[in-house]
């Protein structure tokens, strides 16, 4: 049986994402799975993270990404010095460090290329998964690049995007949030898994089967 499944925020929780993929869900090739961005940053192990996934793709996982504001980070970092800096506000010594490196420069271009090769939302006949959000203030919500990565509130209107729902993470939910989304034309599914000792009703990485609605929730296994 095939199952298709999204994912968002993992955070450099590799452990907790490799066990809700193989331990909880117990993925095979003909699953498929929809990653919606923030693979790095705040957690412990983002290059491991990237390493986990660009693997699923070598060994022909059906796999799709999503880039989400702090990939974008990582790689507008080595544009200019206040590119950096908003990095470092953002987690980037976390992840410099799982790469044993001081700089972005220094990061493998593997990894750079596999960033770049991310679009910036997907569009499915029924969703579209996209990071944070789109704006629905133009009249094509599908053009603004920016708020796909950056956007917090934003309020869906169906007519603009061919009667879609969206799939977004970006903004850390409790379960109960994620669970309400459910019913709504924005589901929202970033569980703060890099929030697990911050708070209490955070700490979760999250799976969505698109098809069911059911949710499957890994607590935090990495800090």
């Amino acid at each position: 049986m095939k199952n298709r499944y999204a994912i968002s925020d993992i955070h450099g929780c590799y452990k907790t994402l490799n066990s809700l993929l193989f331990d909880k869900l117990r993925i095979t090739k003909d699953d498929e799975i929809f990653f919606v961005g923030d693979y790095i940053d705040r957690g412990p192990r983002s290059k491991e993270v990237l390493d986990l996934l660009m693997d699923l793709k070598i060994e022909d996982y059906n796999v799709h990404f999503v880039r989400g504001n702090h990939e974008q980070m990582m790689i507008d970092s080595m544009k200019s010095l206040s590119d950096m800096e908003l990095w470092i506000l953002n987690g980037c010594n976390e992840t410099l460090n799982s790469f044993g490196v001081f700089e972005t420069s220094e990061i493998p271009i593997k990894y750079i290329n596999f960033i770049n090769e991310m679009p910036n939302y997907l569009e499915l006949d029924e969703y579209i998964l996209v990071h944070a959000g789109l704006n629905f203030d133009i009249e094509n919500p599908l053009d603004d690049q920016t708020t796909m990565l950056w956007i917090r509130n934003s309020i869906p209107k169906k007519e603009k995007i061919n009667n879609k729902k969206m799939i977004v993470g970006h903004t850390p939910k409790t379960i109960d949030e994620i669970v309400i989304s459910l019913k709504t034309d924005k589901i929202t599914i970033d569980g703060g898994c890099c929030y697990h000792h911050r708070y209490s009703s955070l700490g979760n990485l999250v799976a969505l089967n698109i098809d069911t609605l059911e949710l499957t929730v890994q607590k935090n296994i990495d800090l």
